[in-house]
């Protein structure tokens, strides 16, 4: 369900995140071992709800996939949500 396409026209931001990324294939391989379980979970709902897959990498810009809690006005949990 996934399908990677080219991104030719490139910003800045992109720029930052693929040096991120790519830059330590190893830390981010361990990270992918890491929190594949949960990818795995997101997957199947997101396809449950027919929700696009591509949202199973939003997590692991927003947080690593990693559950914080929040007090008041702050980021939470793996999508970062916002209080209302």
């Amino acid at each position: 369900g996934l399908e990677f396409t080219s991104c030719a026209a490139e910003d800045a931001q992109s720029k930052h995140w693929t040096r991120r990324y790519a830059g330590s294939p190893a830390r981010f391989a361990k990270t992918l071992h890491e929190i594949a379980p949960l990818m795995h979970y997101v997957a199947g709902e997101l396809e449950a709800h027919d929700l696009p897959l591509d949202f199973v990498f939003l997590p692991i810009v927003e947080s690593t996939y990693h559950p914080h809690r929040s007090r008041g006005e702050r980021p939470a949990g793996i999508w970062q949500l916002m209080p209302q």
